[in-house]
């Protein structure tokens, strides 16, 4: 079906624009349902293009709302779109760093007249909270174990520590040379003119054209009109949805055939998508996007149980949270690995909870650009005394045991509950480092200069042990058809998705808002866990 829908004259039309979300959110209600392309979609999208007739892709990117490791695992699959002979045409619109970033994968690379080129370098902001907070006469009581642990910063500094600042700057490095290494390998420039070009952004088309970092000046319509005098052919452009529509029917009609001719081997695919929390996922709902521990540990039962699962990738895009709940996700993901091959392929930022719930898969991977490890806890209570003495709200507690009001939000800790407290998190940390150093077959030692809170992008968590080797998601898939035996040349993918509740998140599309909405989100869970293993919310590198 799909051969005589396409031919040689054909490219596909695809938009990249705002988020490429790791999962969907399934309302249960279809018109209601946030149906966005996901990383995975795009995967598979460019595996039927690859063995299509079509001449290519002929790409829009938008603004785009991702990291920079999701940026290279598109870019990719750009690059293997390439090296299997179709051609790739990228036209921007507004240009920012993850834009160009992706586009330097293209065969040629288009922008309009009037727009700006903005590759300006990287950024890292960290916000914090704590003169709002004595505003309100809040009084956070938050301690986090190891340096460079800087979860409870936001909380009780106005400016970052020497640690924090240490290690985030440590991270920006390593992105921004990643990011100088791809413009010049791909450009043809020297890192040294790159460097110079970066510092006098932004800049206009023209400019833009005769440093050789973009081939045409063209309007949209101007590219399409470019691309069929380069094939010599009156071209038909084909819309994504079209393509990949037409695609669903005839994987209809394939599935029928496997069914009725043999029985088909399925790659499981499990998202670990947000803040992890005990309890059911809230994807969206009220601005929450969380992952529960009940509804993954049933998803990866689901997987275990799946006859026709030969192996499975774990997907991991998240800061961490819950210690609790990132422990109980590991150990199933462990008793997972019993049954059947499992990797994990780490995406933007996959910290703190975020790497322990990885550490129980056979193999962890992780891209350039991933910010992992965050091997650390924090734990801690806020204290609401005052704001309600404000407003003229005192209460009396009656007491039988020496800890009953340990997490009390009404009152401050005494001594001995500080200490108790303190000695807590120690304990809890040093558990955390123990489970690093086993599971990574790594020496104490070694797993604490690792440790400490710090995060690593992933070519440190590499030098460190934390991970077993960069590879991109298209990498990963190819890892586990090999760890499962599957001898296909064509891979199918079944996904294990949770229903959840209805979604909100455009508020994404305001960033600062956005920013301080996080922190409050981090604020509202940690009032309700007790030991958490959570980096800053917002890690995230512009």
């Amino acid at each position: 079906m799909l051969e005589k829908y396409l031919n040689n004259n054909t490219y596909i039309e695809l938009v990249l624009k705002d988020d490429i979300p790791e999962e969907n959110i399934s309302t249960g209600i279809p018109f209601l349902n946030d149906n966005k392309t996901t990383v995975l979609d795009l995967y598979k999208f460019i595996q039927q293009l690859k063995n299509s007739s079509s001449n290519g892709l002929f790409l829009k990117i938008k603004r785009l709302n991702i990291g920079f490791a999701r940026a290279d695992d598109i870019r990719s699959l750009l690059l293997d779109l390439r090296s299997s002979g179709k051609k790739v045409f990228i036209y921007l619109e507004d240009i920012g760093n993850i834009e160009y970033f992706i586009a330097t994968s293209a065969d040629k690379i288009f922008i309009p007249p009037w727009t700006t080129l903005n590759l300006l370098g990287l950024s890292f902001d960290s916000f914090f909270i704590k003169e709002l907070l004595d505003s309100l006469d809040i009084e956070p009581e938050i301690d986090g174990f190891g340096e460079y642990k800087s979860a409870a910063d936001m909380f009780n500094r106005k400016t970052m520590s020497p640690y924090h600042k240490e290690m985030m700057q440590s991270v920006l490095d390593n992105h921004y040379d990643n990011l100088i290494d791809t413009i010049a390998s791909s450009r043809n420039i020297s890192k040294n003119e790159i460097n110079k070009i970066i510092d006098t952004n932004p800049i206009n088309p023209v400019k833009a054209k005769s440093l050789k970092l973009i081939d045409k000046i063209a309007y949209e319509n101007e590219v399409t009109d470019f691309i069929e005098s380069e094939s010599n052919n009156k071209i038909k452009f084909v819309k994504f949805k079209s393509f990949t529509r037409n695609n669903r029917y005839a994987g209809v009609i394939k599935e029928i055939k496997r069914f009725i001719y043999g029985r088909k081997k399925y790659i499981g695919y499990i998202n670990i998508n947000g803040m992890i929390t005990q309890g059911s996922s809230k994807k969206g709902s009220g601005f929450v996007n969380t992952c529960g521990s009940d509804t993954l540990i049933e998803l990866i039962k689901k997987a275990a149980d799946d006859k026709s699962i030969t192996g499975v990738i774990v997907r991991v895009l998240s800061p961490g949270g819950s210690a609790l709940a990132s422990d109980l996700i590991r150990n199933e993901i462990h008793n997972l690995s019993l049954k059947k091959p499992v990797v994990i392929s780490m995406s933007d930022v996959a910290a703190s909870g975020g790497y322990m719930v990885s550490l129980s898969s056979e193999k962890i991977f992780a891209n350039p650009f991933t910010i992992t490890g965050s091997i650390g806890v924090v734990a801690g209570k806020f204290n609401f005394k005052k704001l309600l003495n404000r407003y003229g709200i005192y209460n009396e507690t009656l007491k039988k045991g020496k800890m009953s009001t340990i997490y009390s939000t009404g009152k401050s800790f005494t001594k001995p509950e500080k200490t108790k407290f303190l000695e807590l998190i120690k304990e809890m940390y040093d558990e955390f480092v123990k489970l690093v150093s086993d599971k990574r077959n790594i020496s104490l030692e070694q797993t604490e200069k690792a440790a400490k809170g710090r995060v690593w992008s992933g070519p440190d968590a590499k030098n460190n042990g934390l991970i077993d080797e960069l590879n991109s998601l298209k990498g990963c898939i190819e890892e586990i058809k090999n760890m499962s035996g599957l001898t296909d040349d064509e891979v199918y993918i079944k996904e294990f998705i949770p229903k959840n509740k209805l979604s909100f998140s455009g508020i994404e599309k305001f960033a600062h808002i956005k920013a301080v909405n996080d922190y409050f989100e981090l604020f509202e869970i940690l009032n309700r866990e007790q030991i958490y293993a959570v980096v800053p919310h917002n890690c995230r590198i512009n």
